[in-house]
Parts: structure tokens; sequence; C-alpha cells
């Protein structure tokens, strides 16, 4: 399995325990990824990438720093995406280095996924709607459910998301992600009580931007 964790230079910290907290979770081979820190050219790299169309902002979004550490996010991610692509790679865990794994072997897990599964999260740190899952395992994600959750996601068609978010209006990451789950009617969520993968709250943040 194809694994890459994507970290900043801000975040060197989280490195000293990513070994231990992956190793956790069953992942012993993984790929180091930078992130896209935001600078001047950023914008304009967004808008080619959507086609002639500039960054969306939610009209609640008005601190400017994290504006800009979503474009990061945005565009790191879709690097990830490029990168798999350039080099024969159709299929991947990406992980963010916030990443903890709590009494999950998540190799075990990823071969239990559904036959027609295109992506599969398996962070379960943010979720909201009416169709809440009530039982444990892979759970179809539908209309109903939004789960927000880059944390740990599983793709094994990479040319076609990456192909389906470029096609979409730039904007923060997670909503991109909603859309597609909610959309594409062979997403699932793994959803389980007990066996968790989560960003740990100690830490959570975002890619730091002056």
């Amino acid at each position: 399995m194809n694994t890459i964790v994507l970290t900043c230079n801000a975040s060197n910290n989280r490195l000293d325990t990513l070994e231990e907290r992956l190793n956790k979770g069953g992942i012993y081979d993984y790929r180091i990824f930078n992130a896209i820190e935001y600078d001047d050219f950023s914008d304009t790299l967004i808008e080619e990438i959507g086609n002639g169309q500039p960054w969306f902002n939610c009209s609640l979004m008005k601190n400017e720093k994290k504006i800009k550490a979503r474009k990061s996010v945005y565009l790191s991610h879709l690097a990830i995406l490029a990168d798999c692509i350039s080099n024969g790679i159709n299929e991947v865990l990406v992980l963010e280095d916030d990443i903890t794994f709590i009494d999950i072997d998540i190799t075990e897990e990823l071969m239990k996924m559904p036959s027609d599964c295109f992506v599969a999260t398996f962070d379960s740190t943010w979720l909201r709607g009416s169709d809440f899952p009530n039982k444990n395992g892979f759970w179809k994600i539908g209309k109903k459910l939004e789960c927000w959750a880059l944390g740990c996601y599983y793709v094994n068609d990479v040319k076609r998301l990456y192909e389906y978010l470029t096609n979409q209006r730039p904007k923060v990451m997670d909503k991109l992600f909603v859309k597609l789950y909610q959309d594409s009617g062979d997403c699932y969520l793994y959803y389980n009580s007990w066996k968790t993968i989560r960003q740990s709250k100690d830490f959570i943040s975002t890619i730091n931007v002056k």
C-alpha cells in the first residue's frame, strides 16, 4: 500500500512522534510529503487549477491567515495526487501528520473495504448530519451525512479523484470532499465506536503562514 504523510515546516515537532503513532496503526512504510506553503504565486496557481475560477470564500471566513492556510491545504492535497499520477500510482492512503490511531490496524481494515469503494475516509474527527452511522464498519456516505475528514483517506482511483477536484471551483478542500462523498455514491466512511482514527487536539492546527 502506497502511503503518503502530509507535513509542513511549521509542524516539525509532530514528526518526533509520527513513526510511533503510525506504527500503532499498522503502518511501517510511508513517504513524507512537504506541504505547498502559501506565497505570492499561490492565487495564480489556484486559478489555473480551477480553470480560471478564483478561490471561493465562505462569507463567514474573515481571518486572512486561516484563508491562506486553507489555500495551502488545497494545493498540497492536489500536489500529492498529481505526484502519484506522475509516478504511476493510482491507489494511495493519504495521512496528515497529526493523525492518531487508537486500537486499530488500518492495513487490516483496508482489506474489508466494499468492492465498489472509490474513496474511504477513516478519520471521524468531525461528522454531522441526520444520516449518522448506526453500526460499525464501512458506511456508504449519502446526502444527509457531512464528513469533514482529510486526516486519513484512501483512494483507489487517483486520476478520477484529481479530475473531480480540479473540475470544481477552488475552495476549502474539506468542502470539496463533502460534496464528493455525498454525490458519488461509492464513497465510504469507516466508523467504529471504539476503534478510532483521529486528528489529536494536542497536535491539530493548520499550515502556518505569514
